[in-house]
């Protein structure tokens, strides 16, 4: 696409008359699927995608409704190619009026909570050389993010000293919750299995981890695409996704903030992807006025016996 010129639009005018850079933290990669094999045979062999094409296609009943061709088809073809030729998106970022953009996986929303062990953690390592080898020559106004298994904090770790030491990445994308058997169900199902946090009541401590971003300089972004509970309709789509990001968003902040994370890790940033603010406003609301009501003092005075 090298004989692609860039165009003047609104948005290239617009940012002319700024006097400060425009950053888009959340632009996204839509992944060329015949490229991935080529990686996953260098990480397991041709047997690995095998298992990685089985466990995709792996289904459950009562399975939530998403978004099923929206992704892949539109009558804006050079949108769709773009995010996924990087010399291409490179070009087109002074038309869109921006000056950088971190680059998230769309796939790997998928690869990332996969429940095999060994083809999640190899999946993810493949991806991750995918997206470094893609844009090795696009370092200038862009930079991918690695794909951070989550399941426990040791396959977390190995993967972020992999991609930011080895790939060389500075941004990661984690995931705001896992999806887990619940306690105590041997052999759960598909079917069976739950969303948990990585922070509050997680059967892991997942500060090692948080210790190694610090180390790393680097700042967990989570971004879901779990619809279940109340995202979770078989039927509707738009239902499911109403409200989608923030709700993950919301829980996996109040999960770290109640497991003590941010006061143990105070100079560590997290961010969460595509879900506004507003909730983020009306959750330090909720804190404070929590806490007035519920800190130790106030609970011992307001239940002392004497006042029966």
């Amino acid at each position: 696409m090298n004989e692609y010129s860039v165009r003047e639009t609104k948005s290239s005018r617009l940012r002319a008359r700024l006097d400060h850079p425009v950053v888009d933290a959340d632009a996204h990669i839509m992944e060329a699927l015949f490229v991935l094999p080529d990686f996953l045979k260098q990480v397991g062999g041709p047997d690995l995608v095998a298992r990685f094409e089985k466990a995709r296609e792996r289904g459950r009943p009562g399975r939530p409704k998403t978004v099923f061709w929206g992704g892949f088809s539109g009558s804006h073809t050079i949108g769709r190619a773009t995010t996924m030729l990087p010399n291409l998106y490179a070009r087109r970022i002074e038309e869109v009026g921006l000056d950088f953009c971190t680059l998230f996986p769309t796939l790997g929303f998928g690869i990332q909570v996969m429940p095999e062990d060994d083809v999640r953690a190899a999946a993810c390592r493949a991806a991750n050389m995918m997206y470094a080898d893609m844009f090795k020559d696009q370092t200038r106004n862009m930079t991918p993010a690695a794909l951070i298994p989550m399941h426990t904090p040791e396959e977390a770790i190995g993967e972020l000293e992999f991609a930011v030491k080895e790939l060389g990445f500075r941004a990661i994308m984690t995931c705001n919750e896992v999806l887990r058997p619940p306690a105590g169900l041997v052999g759960a199902g598909p079917g069976e299995m739950q969303y948990t946090p990585i922070a509050l009541d997680s059967p892991y401590d997942y500060d090692p981890f948080w210790a190694k971003c610090v180390e790393l300089k680097v700042a967990p972004a989570g971004h879901s695409t779990n619809y279940s509970g109340t995202h979770g309709s078989p039927t509707n789509y738009v239902y499911n996704r109403v409200g989608l990001f923030a709700t993950f968003g919301h829980a996996a902040t109040r999960a770290l903030f109640m497991s003590g994370v941010t006061r143990k890790f105070p100079e560590l940033n997290f961010a969460f992807l595509e879900g506004g603010v507003w909730w983020a406003v009306a959750m330090y609301n909720d804190l404070v006025e929590f806490w007035e009501k519920r800190n130790r003092d106030a609970m011992i005075e307001y239940h002392d016996p004497a006042n029966i």
